[in-house]
């Protein structure tokens, strides 16, 4: 499976050599962001590579044969430039009210920094930095009866002779790679511990992320692991979950629209209970009274 990069330097090195040099104008400005979220989990260089790696590893190929050499661009471009907004400043990080209105209008406010220091940033001209813009504020869709929806933001937009972008597709292709980055390498234990992180509900926020490991891709499936230790636990992060896989049913969604009769790669969750089934063992076998094996797995499976 060929990365995103390689599939644009094999079809257009120009726009290659483009792209790249917008991820690396891009790509410091995001260590900043630990200065805003001292507590939040990462959205530094280390993210923005991994959603790459994820709209990659969603698309098959039969997907990415249907985005033009523009579209992936902006799709490569929009994985590192849509978290840039979460670098505030100093007057940003003077309160949590602030910090906050900074998360939340982040998706805006990247449009904003792109369109306002777009020939710092190396585009060749405004409508090109305004067109990543506008695919960085799809990042976070507007929701219609919970659903996202792309439907305020413009259905194409034209680059330049025979040079057409779908935004709201490549939209709803940055929105679910980023959607799915819920592993561990987001949020580690060790970061974690040395950030000394007390806030109680930053550290459930970390929790739900150390408790998944992956993805990797076997048979075009991208699989997660989760491992919980108790009922209520699992709950919580399958809540948490619903969030990122219902985002990859509202891509494909989207990508119907968009005349693409394929979906995106399947994606598994494999549960691992061990710590759990040993903990209503215990429970279950706490009267100490004598029970056959499958009478065992019966009433631990009725707790469950």
């Amino acid at each position: 499976m060929s990365s995103l990069r390689d599939e644009l330097r094999n079809r257009n090195p120009a726009l290659s050599r483009e792209t790249e040099q917008l991820v690396a104008r891009a790509t410091p400005n995001l260590w900043h962001t630990y200065g805003t979220f001292p507590a939040g989990t990462r959205h530094t260089p280390e993210h923005t590579e991994m959603v790459e790696k994820l709209a990659g590893w969603l698309l098959p190929e039969t997907i990415v044969a249907a985005l033009t050499d523009d579209e992936l661009a902006l799709l490569i471009q929009a994985c590192h430039f849509h978290d840039l907004g979460m670098a505030g400043t100093e007057a940003d990080n003077l309160t949590v009210e602030s910090r906050d209105q900074v998360r939340r209008e982040h998706a805006i406010s990247i449009g904003d920094r792109i369109l306002a220091h777009w020939r710092e940033f190396g585009f060749q001209n405004e409508t090109a930095a305004d067109v990543l813009a506008l695919i960085c504020k799809g990042h976070r869709p507007r929701r219609e009866d919970g659903v996202a929806t792309w439907s305020n933001l413009p259905e194409t937009r034209i680059l330049g002779p025979e040079r057409s972008v779908r935004i709201r597709l490549v939209s709803a292709l940055i929105y679910a790679a980023d959607e799915l980055h819920i592993g561990e390498d987001r949020a580690p234990r060790r970061e974690e511990e040395f950030n000394e992180i007390t806030s109680a509900e930053s550290r459930r926020h970390w929790r739900r992320h150390q408790a998944v490991q992956g993805p990797t891709v076997a048979n075009t499936h991208l699989v997660f692991e989760g491992t919980v230790d108790c009922p209520r636990f699992e709950l919580d992060l399958r809540k948490s979950l619903s969030k990122a896989f219902s985002a990859v049913l509202e891509l494909n969604a989207e990508v119907a629209r968009a005349g693409i009769d394929k979906v995106v790669n399947p994606i598994r969750f494999v549960w691992n209970r061990k710590k759990m089934w040993m903990l209503i063992v215990a429970r279950v076998c706490s009267d100490l009274q004598p029970r056959a094996i499958d009478a065992i797995v019966e009433s631990v499976l009725a707790e469950f």
